[in-house]
């Protein structure tokens, strides 16, 4: 609850309201969801791609609302009110709940990119708390705070979720977040409300273009991080390995942010000496002289620079380079990001991976090769309604960096199952088609032997196949699982 002069603020005038209003008036909630207004509540009527929310004015109004916040254009039926009028009214949004909310964690990290997201944020978090900080994670895999713990419907919620989250950590008594910022949730201005002291880049590379026009849009998305949501005196930490990575530098330089880079040469942060073993990896770390060689049970070179982004996160929000080494030596790979869930009773390390672009199951397959004695498997699918474009490109890579390669499905929604593996078999001849998911897994189990690897990508954490509009429950962890105890009780179809 807040009263509207305090809602709005110092920078309002009485002339962006449409009517005049009793400033002392109570804002008791806000929501973008006409369905969800309660008597008392602001409504923003937000511009759609699909569907327009000024269409929902009326409803709201029924159910309630005291203050519509809409774009100048937007008319408005009889019964309103006050009027809010903003040209970007999602960004008002995001900053009108940040007011109404007020607290949250006093440390935010934000970490974006294309791929590592989900690890990075994760890592920090891991640190952070073996450095004795109460810390939390948000982003793909839910909320995450010591035993609280809320799952999403997105990688980044929408700004009145958010900051509802923010509070709530911040009663917990949460220092630190660390959390995920995904392309849409920068485009669509969720983020611009939160006090963001550091911020990480990954990567970029081909992904959501069935959302962006192109990769150029894609990338000024991903740079609005660095220039417009980042805190003035908050610090830009760029991975300079990654993909687009000075594009973003300089996207954050010329917003005079403050710059801390991670490179395997001339950075404030260096990653060397990265060696994989069959049981994770060796690197060191070097920053302002200082060198530390670290072990992790963390398989995947590429796993190597996410490590270190999130350690150079950590740096950069004051964390001393001597505490990172407890951490560093505890990191647990994030649930369906490279992580060994089961070997089978042959000897076979199978893994499952988020991987869904062709950058990224170049990334796992490349990262898995030096553990691999044996052959490389490879089980993958496309999903449904989404940028056509990159199935092709990840039959190519399935077939140049695997040795055996399933196409199956994942996610078909509202497209044919077997015309999206068709399109993705057309670059991948050779490939072995299964359309249903456990019966692939299957296969590529009964076809493994001692000292392969499978991998298993494209779902990573999810526990559902979407048909239709329908989601099926299915878990490639649990699959994986049940499929070993199967063959290894001797219930495989053969016997």
């Amino acid at each position: 609850m807040m009263r509207l002069n305090e809602l709005l603020g110092q920078d309002f005038n009485d002339d962006v309201l449409d009517k005049s209003l009793d400033k002392n008036v109570e804002i008791l909630g806000m929501t973008a969801d006409s369905r969800n207004v309660l008597p008392g509540y602001m409504f923003a009527a937000l511009p759609g791609s699909v569907v327009d929310g000024a269409k929902f004015i009326g409803d709201a109004v029924k159910n309630g609302a005291r203050l519509i916040l809409a774009a100048p254009e937007v008319d408005f039926p009889d019964g309103v009110e006050t009027v809010l009028r903003d040209a970007n009214p999602r960004r008002q949004l995001a900053l009108l709940a940040q007011r109404f909310f007020k607290f949250a964690p006093p440390q935010i990290f934000a970490v974006t990119g294309t791929n590592g997201k989900t690890s990075v944020a994760t890592f920090i978090d891991q640190i952070l708390t073996h450095a004795g900080q109460s810390s939390a994670s948000m982003g793909t895999l839910g909320v995450k705070a010591g035993d609280y713990q809320l799952p999403l419907e997105h990688t980044t919620p929408e700004p009145v979720m958010l900051h509802a989250i923010l509070r709530d950590l911040y009663a917990l008594g949460v220092e630190s977040l660390a959390m995920e910022v995904s392309s849409h949730a920068l485009a669509q201005f969720r983020v611009d409300g939160v006090k963001v002291n550091v911020a990480g880049f990954t990567n970029l590379s081909r992904d959501h273009l069935d959302y962006h026009e192109n990769e150029h849009t894609y990338l000024d998305a991903k740079a609005r991080l660095f220039s417009e949501v980042l805190v003035q005196d908050g610090v830009a930490v760029i991975n300079r390995m990654g993909a687009k990575s000075n594009f973003v530098e300089q996207a954050a330089s010329k917003a005079e942010r403050r710059i801390f880079t991670v490179d395997t040469v001339n950075a404030d942060l260096t990653l060397t000496d990265v060696t994989p073993r069959a049981d994770g990896l060796d690197f060191t770390l070097t920053y302002q002289g200082e060198t530390l060689a670290v072990t992790t049970p963390i398989a995947g070179v590429f796993q190597a620079e996410n490590i270190a982004l999130a350690a150079a996160m950590c740096l950069a929000g004051g964390l001393p380079f001597k505490q990172l080494r407890v951490g560093l030596e505890a990191l647990a790979a994030p649930v369906g990001r490279m992580e060994q869930v089961v070997s089978s009773p042959k000897g076979v390390a199978c893994y499952v991976d988020y991987a869904h672009t062709p950058d990224a199951l170049t990334t796992a397959l490349m990262a898995l090769r030096p553990h691999c004695k044996g052959r490389l498997i490879c089980v993958f699918g496309c999903g449904g309604d989404r940028d056509a474009g990159k199935r092709a490109e990840m039959g190519r890579v399935a077939a140049h960096h695997s040795d055996h390669t399933i196409i199956t499905d994942d996610n078909p929604r509202n497209e044919d199952a077997a015309f999206i593996r068709q399109e993705i078999m057309q670059a991948c001849p050779a490939a072995t088609e299964v359309a249903n998911r456990r019966e692939a897994i299957k296969a590529a189990l009964k076809d493994a032997d001692a000292g392969d690897i499978i991998l298993v990508a494209g779902k990573g954490h999810e526990t559902g196949q979407i048909v239709g509009y329908k989601i099926f429950p299915f878990s490639d962890h649990e699959t994986l699982r049940d499929l070993v105890k199967e063959l290894t009780v001797g219930k495989g179809e053969d016997d």
